[in-house]
């Protein structure tokens, strides 16, 4: 049988053990409470009757939502994942039934920061250029809340071989889709034919991150007239004469 002096000696090192996994971003096997917690239906496990139960999408949303504010505070080197659990209220085990890892959690909260929604304004419009057009007139402007979020998230990826995978593929996608949307441009007319839909996409994507460096150091932006104009030109620079002028007959 066990001393006592045993028993809080496991205690205290099973204790030691979770903390330096959990701030290392790693699965532990947790505390009672944590283990008590993960097998639950709010976190995913088994329910009663032993049906077996997925992650609960609230509990998964209230912690994408608590990461995505760390994160912009702390950068993902300061995030703690106890400071994760606790905003959202929930226990550490939650987060380990939800996501592999810190740079799963750290790219969910990315996902919320809808870096896509300049594809929807370029998709959703009358045609290509028009998208573009509009897409520019935004930029100054898009994302303003989420891009702390962003900026933390590539800060990252410089030294996380993982982040910097996992916001590769993600940002890549979002080339492929205004690729896509103008390449649809070009043969509906609406764009020039001549113009590389690839090189295009990485233009319009260089120039949304690098507002996102600008806000970062504070830089002050030129005034929406000035903007607007300028965007003006380089669009109809990509489009057909034909369009062109029926612009002009319409403003």
């Amino acid at each position: 049988m066990p001393t006592a002096a045993a028993t809080k000696t496991r205690g205290r090192a099973a204790a030691s053990g979770t903390e330096t996994a959990a701030a290392a971003g790693t699965p532990a096997a947790g505390t009672a409470a944590d283990q008590a917690a993960a097998p639950s239906t709010a976190a995913g496990g088994t329910a009663a009757g032993g049906t077996a139960v997925g992650p609960d999408p609230s509990v998964r949303d209230r912690l994408v939502a608590a990461a995505a504010e760390v994160f912009a505070e702390r950068g993902y080197e300061g995030a703690r994942v106890q400071e994760i659990v606790r905003r959202a209220g929930l226990s550490t085990g939650a987060i380990y039934t939800n996501f592999r890892n810190k740079a799963d959690l750290l790219l969910a909260a990315v996902g919320t920061a809808q870096v896509d929604s300049l594809f929807a304004t370029i998709e959703l419009a009358a045609d290509a250029a028009d998208g573009l057009r509009f897409a520019g007139h935004e930029l100054p402007t898009a994302r303003r809340a989420t891009r702390p979020l962003l900026f933390e998230a590539m800060v990252a990826a410089r030294r996380d071989p993982e982040v910097a995978a996992l916001l590769r593929k993600r940002l890549m996608k979002f080339r492929s889709l205004v690729a896509h949307a103008i390449a649809s441009g070009q043969r509906a007319g609406s764009v020039a034919s001549d113009v590389d839909a690839d090189a295009a996409a990485e233009f319009c994507q260089a120039l949304g991150m690098g507002f996102l460096l600008m806000e970062a150091v504070g830089l002050p932006h030129t005034g929406d007239t000035e903007w607007r104009d300028l965007i003006d030109r380089l669009v109809d620079s990509i489009t057909p004469e034909d369009d062109k002028e029926q612009n002009r007959g319409q403003q």
